[in-house]
């Protein structure tokens, strides 16, 4: 007998008899945790009745019917695919995995309702219910990682639907394929309180759609010596790995992998790193892309697009018409001033490069002609299709008579040639 079958017959001879005693709950929660991949649609089916049955409540951490609020998840996954193909591919090929944790404090349960892990990364679908729950709100704020006592860096993203917050978390792969993730919520909704919970993980299943390329390809030149050291094709994402050693302010975050002639969708970039005694920096650079179906592919390029090193400049542009100035291999041209959203707006014209990012222009300064000083807190990047791009800077507050746009530092591109090609055969 399946151990669906067992569930049902298990909770239709339990509503029967009206009678749900410890013994019987264990012995619930011991099928339920037999699951290894069951489709959503199987699943719920089976959670329904098992929810009809019994309800498992204990102090602290409560442990409840899984996937007894999947339907939920589902949609949200697939509302997300646009984001994050990969995580949908698995969801609908049933390899999302129910969980069965919750906590609640000060009116807010969190509860996990089910977990994607393979080699490349975990991702941690969860709820919350509670008072005035709507958007556009803040994430809770959280802590996850596989030991009690170590934090990880963690992403992600939610929604609300009909007062419910839905979101997920994306963390580092587990370590092995098997393990425990913690998670504890600090605040929910500008509430503080202390939402703690945890629970097993497996991997096992996604691991086996997997493949792995050991890459050695070395890139040497002044301030940084590094060598991409594999390529990772997974079910829900593919990444690259890079480590080496760079010099104080090199900025490699900025790349691209190309399989067989397209371009993959960037996810982001993480990085960890440590000083040395050189004044260099061990770093270790993990860049993540769409996925992609292993063993159909024959080529990827791997290449970073925007290597920099950012450097102290005296970079100023005249906010007056006709103003340019050129800096290394960037130039800027001034277009107008106005106020926009409480601040003062500027528009510059510059040269269009690929890999350019907004953060180039974080530090700039506005300073205006009788002394006063805001720093740009926004900027927006425009190609305008001729080479050339439209770049809007923003402050959060107008300045007067504003005379000239201060760099402060600036990004200046490494030479050299960074790409790699890799075969997938």
């Amino acid at each position: 007998m399946s151990i669906e079958q067992r569930l049902s017959a298990n909770a239709e001879a339990w509503l029967e008899q009206e009678v749900a005693s410890s013994e019987r709950m264990d012995n619930l929660e011991a099928l339920v945790r037999q699951r290894s991949r069951l489709s959503r649609k199987r699943w719920v089916g089976v959670a329904a009745a098992v929810a009809a049955a019994v309800t498992i409540t204990l102090m602290g951490p409560t442990l409840v019917s899984v996937a007894a609020d999947l339907p939920w998840i589902g949609p949200y996954i697939a509302r997300m695919a646009a984001h994050d193909e990969g995580a949908h591919w698995a969801e609908q090929r049933g390899y999302l995995a129910p969980v069965i944790a919750s906590a609640s404090d000060n009116g807010y349960t969190l509860r996990v309702e089910g977990v994607l892990a393979d080699p490349a990364r975990t991702i941690i679908y969860y709820s919350v219910e509670g008072p005035e729950l709507k958007d556009p709100m803040m994430p809770p704020t959280t802590e996850v990682g596989f030991d009690p006592e170590r934090s990880l860096a963690h992403s992600g993203r939610h929604e609300v639907v009909d007062g419910k917050l839905i979101g997920e978390i994306t963390t580092a792969p587990l370590p092995g394929p098997t393990g425990t993730v913690y998670l504890r919520g600090r605040e929910i909704n500008g509430v503080t309180g202390n939402w703690s919970l945890s629970f097993d993980v497996s991997r096992t299943d996604l691991s086996g759609l997997a493949r792995e390329y050991p890459v050695d390809q070395h890139w040497q030149g002044e301030g940084y010596d590094l060598r991409i050291t594999r390529l990772l094709i997974a079910p829900t994402q593919t990444t690259v790995e890079v480590e080496g050693f760079v010099s104080s302010g090199i900025d490699l975050r900025q790349a691209e992998l190309v399989v067989d002639g397209q371009a993959l969708t960037a996810m982001g970039t993480s990085t960890g790193g440590a000083s040395t005694n050189e004044g260099r920096k061990k770093v270790t650079y993990r860049y993540s892309f769409d996925r992609i179906d292993a063993g159909t592919a024959s080529t990827a390029t791997f290449r970073l697009t925007a290597p920099v090193q950012w450097q102290e400049s005296d970079l100023v542009v005249d906010l007056k018409p006709g103003a340019r100035v050129e800096r290394h291999d960037r130039w800027f041209q001034f277009s107008a001033v106005g106020e926009a959203e409480g601040g003062t707006q500027i528009t510059l014209q510059t040269g269009w490069q690929p890999g350019m990012s907004l953060q180039d222009f974080s530090g700039w300064t506005v300073i205006g002609a009788r002394g006063v000083e805001e720093r740009v807190i926004g900027a927006g990047l425009e190609p305008n299709g001729d080479g050339t791009a439209t770049l809007t800077l923003q402050t959060g507050r107008p300045v007067p008579d504003p005379a000239r746009l201060e760099a402060g530092s600036e990004a200046v591109v490494i030479p050299g040639s960074f790409e790699a090609t890799i075969s997938l055969k």
